[in-house]
């Protein structure tokens, strides 16, 4: 047990080093617009095993649904899963003669994924300036053909990954995901001090697993307590855009590598995010790429390492 003296040391050490990071995070920006890059939209949540991967996905997908051309930034270093939601796991990433990566595409959505680069049971043991790095090279080596949005898919917290993409490229906005319970809301709200430091507009709050679908009788039961996304919602004055049930046919749909939205395009599910990809191309209007799609260079393709 920490003594008087250790719990005031703990706590002045934290704090300075919070403010020395913060500090540093809006002072570091380098921010420069991708080629070919219309918008990036950023998913997060400080709380893991919310559904963030999930929704990124099926968001992309219904932005793609409304006309959009739309790509996948899989930036969970830690726990890759869009290669498996997406059936993609085990293709290789291929790079041109310069070393840059040529994204990988199925369902019509180019995606970019450490996933593609290592095997699906090896641990990412990598500390915060590889972190960084990977991220950096990821972000700026990818040839991406000409987006209308970018959609980001963050692992939890606030660590080295939102803050190498905060100072490497111009976020347009973000969606916050969040469960009913108390619990994960107070983890949630530190994305929203992350915001405010790192200079990016929260767009919307998505409540997922709000309740249980019953597949025969779809009526929605709730088995959470509390109401943590509306509360959010009034308190930074954010709106919620979406609360999503729990739905058996819908959790599957991910593990066999068949998006929800593509594999059940008429349920209330994917209405849910149609209403999502609406209010996004509303809040983030599409706009012309900055600088022109790169083009990679002609040789035969070699696997990147």
């Amino acid at each position: 047990m920490l003594t008087t003296f250790g719990k005031h040391f703990a706590r002045g050490f934290a704090e300075a080093a919070s403010k020395a990071t913060k500090k540093k995070a809006a002072a570091a920006f380098g921010r420069k617009a991708l080629p070919g890059i219309g918008r990036i939209l950023m998913t997060t949540s400080c709380k893991g095993g919310v559904g963030k991967s999930t929704v990124a996905l099926n968001t992309a997908l219904a932005l793609q649904k409304a006309g959009m051309r739309v790509g996948l930034f899989d930036a969970d270093i830690y726990g890759p899963s869009v290669p498996t939601m997406l059936n993609t796991e085990g293709k290789p990433l291929y790079s041109d003669a310069e070393g840059n990566f040529i994204p990988v595409e199925n369902y019509g959505m180019p995606t970019v994924s450490v996933g593609y680069g290592i095997g699906p049971k090896m641990a990412m043991l990598w500390k915060g300036p590889i972190v960084g790095k990977v991220i950096s090279d990821f972000l700026r080596n990818a040839i991406w053909p000409e987006l209308d949005y970018l959609v980001l898919d963050t692992p939890p917290g606030t660590g080295d990954v939102l803050m190498s993409i905060a100072q490497n490229v111009p976020v347009d906005g973000a969606i916050v995901v969040t469960q009913p319970q108390n619990v994960a809301v107070a983890d949630v709200e530190r994305n929203f001090d992350m915001f405010k430091h790192l200079k990016i507009k929260p767009v919307g709050i998505i409540q997922n697993m709000d309740g249980f679908r019953c597949a025969k009788c779809k009526t929605v039961t709730k088995i959470f307590p509390g109401d943590g996304a509306a509360n959010l919602s009034k308190k930074y004055n954010v709106p919620l855009i979406g609360s999503i049930p729990i739905d058996p046919e819908i959790a599957s749909s991910g593990d066999k590598g068949v998006p929800a939205l593509l594999a059940h395009p008429d349920s209330e599910y994917a209405k849910i995010f149609e209403k999502i990809a609406k209010h996004v191309i509303e809040a983030i209007p599409k706009q012309k790429p900055r600088y022109p799609a790169r083009q990679p260079v002609a040789i035969e393709k070699e696997e990147s390492k």
